[in-house]
């Protein structure tokens, strides 16, 4: 029985299990390739990506504070 359900289920959209997969198979290639080039480009583009995720780390976090202090003292 529950091999058949398994069996019928569709992927709607199978570029979204074809894509994450494929972005991580070439990046380790990449980086297997040329270790250094690629270390340096990495390192270039997280720390462009953490100050960019930075300040919505801390709005959330506030966010998270607030809901708690909201929740302590007017529950």
């Amino acid at each position: 029985m529950i091999k058949r359900n398994f069996l019928k289920i569709k992927i709607g959209k199978p570029s979204l299990i074809i894509i994450p997969i494929l972005l991580s198979f070439l990046i380790s290639l990449y980086v297997l390739i040329d270790v250094d080039q690629s270390t340096d480009t990495l390192d270039i583009y997280i720390n462009q990506q953490v100050l960019n995720l930075k300040n919505i780390y801390e709005l959330g976090a506030f966010a998270v504070v607030i809901f708690y202090l909201y929740y302590v003292f007017f529950q």
